[in-house]
């Protein structure tokens, strides 16, 4: 297919040219908690070039199979962009087909290692998983990265999290999903814990090599409201019908 590369191998990956302090301090932490654990990093720290490195880590220590899944479409093409020095293979299309050849190539050793970038429906779809558990034992580790990982709680998109991944790391500035104890408690079941926290307030005290913050600063004037107890009653009756109704939707998007 003409997603794939030519050639007998992926090219040799690259490490990024240099981390942040606070990034190489996550991704130590990850390595040392056996390549497991969620970043809950705020958004602008830079959660890919950490996550990019942890790949080429996975990579130092053997074949691996890295599966990258992303809430839209539109963060997958940001990430082909970041990982272009992996090689990476978009699940776009007639993925079926793709990844069936794909297969072929790993199996006859004309790749030795394979990072792929899936959207969440697709990466929960059943056959996407099982064409993925067929090749993965051709692979020393299989690596699984959640981006925006608090998407994956929920019953729709769960399936994506493969069990046969030895490696795992989940990248949110949020990661707890709200009214959802039962999809939060999947999360980390799976990732096993929270490794590494640098939440806003501290990401906004950070400066880059020329002495810039790293993120835009702004004031935060919060205003906080109480509700009573029926309003609070109400409140949580219509998020459950919403989240109903996005499950409801996200179904439909699965199915066609």
């Amino acid at each position: 297919p003409a997603d794939f590369p030519a050639g007998l191998d992926s090219p040799k990956p690259k490490v990024p040219a240099h981390l942040r302090s606070y990034q190489r301090e996550a991704v130590d932490a990850w390595i040392k908690n056996n390549c497991k654990g969620i970043l809950e990093m705020a958004t602008g720290t830079g959660k890919t070039r950490t996550a990019k490195e942890c790949i080429a880590y996975s990579l130092s220590q053997g074949k691996t199979l890295t599966l990258v899944v992303v809430p839209y479409q539109h963060i997958g093409e940001q990430w082909m962009k970041e990982l272009k020095d992996f090689d990476p293979i978009f699940i776009t299309g007639n993925w079926r087909n793709a990844l069936d050849d794909l297969s072929l190539d790993v199996t006859l050793g004309r790749r030795r290692n394979v990072t792929l970038v899936a959207v969440k429906n697709t990466a929960s779809k059943s056959d996407f998983v099982n064409l993925l558990e067929g090749m993965h034992q051709e692979f020393d580790h299989v690596l699984f990265i959640g981006d925006e990982v608090h998407w994956l709680g929920a019953r729709t998109f769960s399936p994506a999290l493969i069990d046969f991944a030895d490696y795992r790391l989940g990248l949110s500035a949020t990661p707890d999903r709200y009214f959802d104890e039962e999809g939060t408690d999947l999360l980390f079941d799976y990732f096993d814990s929270i490794v590494y926290e640098l939440p806003i307030s501290k990401a906004l005290t950070l400066k880059d090599e020329k002495g810039m913050p790293i993120l835009c600063p702004y004031s935060y004037h919060p205003i906080l409201v109480t509700l009573s107890d029926e309003e609070l009653e109400a409140y949580r009756e219509f998020t459950q019908k919403i989240m109903k109704l996005r499950n409801l939707e996200s179904t439909r998007e699965i199915e066609e």
